[in-house]
């Protein structure tokens, strides 16, 4: 299981195969991939995969709160293909919605105490109460 910050770029690749072989095969149709919120059987973001090469196929979207994503729910992408008539729905990726990140690269950090002493609103170490 991976974590994934609001508003970060998920990209995620899933592959098509010969049922008898195993070989890469392009699908009969564009693949589509849908993400799922935990306790929702409805799909909260969807969209079409793109072809990289024969049989390998990428998608790409915005853990977004626009598109539907809830920080501190797991999040699960599915991607579904048709091969040689045959639908097959499988699982690309399972994640853990973090909250945004401040800067790119670097996580949002609520402090409220360093080394034990509750840091006040101003960011002094006084710590809080009587």
């Amino acid at each position: 299981m991976s974590v994934v910050p609001l508003n970060a770029l998920i990209e995620f690749d899933g592959q098509t195969h010969n049922i008898s072989t195993g070989a890469l095969i392009a699908a009969d149709v564009t693949p589509t991939w849908a993400v799922y919120q935990q306790g929702n059987p409805t799909p909260i973001y969807t969209g079409n995969m793109t072809a990289r090469s024969t049989g390998v196929y990428y998608m790409a979207g915005t853990a977004s709160a626009a598109n539907g994503f809830v920080v501190g729910k797991m999040h699960q992408v599915k991607m579904t293909a048709v091969v040689g008539g045959i639908t097959d729905t499988t699982v690309l990726a399972r994640f853990f919605c973090a909250p945004a990140w401040s800067v790119s690269g670097v996580p949002k950090v609520d402090i409220r105490a360093i080394n034990g002493t509750l840091v006040n609103g101003n960011g002094s170490s006084t710590p809080w109460g009587p």
